[in-house]
């Protein structure tokens, strides 16, 4: 019978245990969980929404927001759209 797992203790006494296989593979970062594809975000901040809607104005934004077209909230000080209003908009705006 072969060992597959190593128990270790670490500089604050806690008792892990570590697989020696080389064929599990735990991410590194966050980003290697999951691929951006993956992950699509839910509030966007001023800037990414004039990006992504081709708006060179802020006062655009906010103006698509006071009619309703965009959903704006406010989340510690800073104004955030959700992607679904975005995609909502665009959906909505008739072809060129």
């Amino acid at each position: 019978m072969t060992k597959t797992c190593k128990q270790r203790t670490d500089n604050r006494g806690t008792s892990r245990v570590i697989p020696l296989s080389s064929e599990v593979r735990l991410p590194k970062t966050r980003r290697d969980a999951q691929s951006s594809q993956d992950v699509k975000p839910v509030l966007r901040d001023i800037p990414q929404t004039m990006k992504r809607l081709s708006i060179r104005s802020r006062t655009t934004i906010y103006s698509l927001a006071a009619k309703g077209l965009l959903d704006m909230r406010k989340v510690l000080g800073k104004s955030l759209i959700t992607e679904e209003s975005i995609d909502r908009l665009l959906e909505e705006a008739p072809r060129a």
